[in-house]
């Protein structure tokens, strides 16, 4: 069996974590085994400093360029992820990220449990 489907028939959905516009490829594939979005932001954008309470995260940056921050708040280690780079981090770890211009970036995330974020407080 498969599913396949183009980001631009996609529907948005809305997160509170994110100022990115999110789009839910995983759902519309029925995906079982993982949980994917595509996350479309505009330079500045930002998903706020959370982990995982279960899910292990890949992220490819598809197109820009993307600050990751990824640690304790005080201590993390940030660094820039451009166009065809890939980044995981394990659940709980935290991690921020702020795209450095127009950028799309694609999550896939195991297990596939919602709402498994966890927004910290020093966001």
């Amino acid at each position: 069996m498969y599913r396949k489907v183009n980001a631009d028939e996609v529907e948005p959905a809305g997160l509170e974590a994110t100022d990115a516009e999110v789009l839910p490829v995983g759902y519309h594939l029925q995906t079982e085994e993982t949980r994917s979005n595509l996350w479309v932001l505009d330079e500045g954008d930002a998903v706020f400093r959370h982990r995982q309470g279960e899910q292990e995260e890949i992220y490819h940056v598809v197109e820009g360029r993307v600050g990751f921050e990824v640690g304790e708040a005080d201590e993390a280690d940030t660094f820039v992820v451009d166009e065809g780079g890939f980044v995981s981090v394990s659940p709980d770890e935290p991690r921020r990220l702020v795209a450095r211009e127009a950028s799309r970036v694609f999550i896939v995330g195991a297990p596939p449990v919602k709402d498994d974020g966890v927004i910290l407080e020093d966001a």
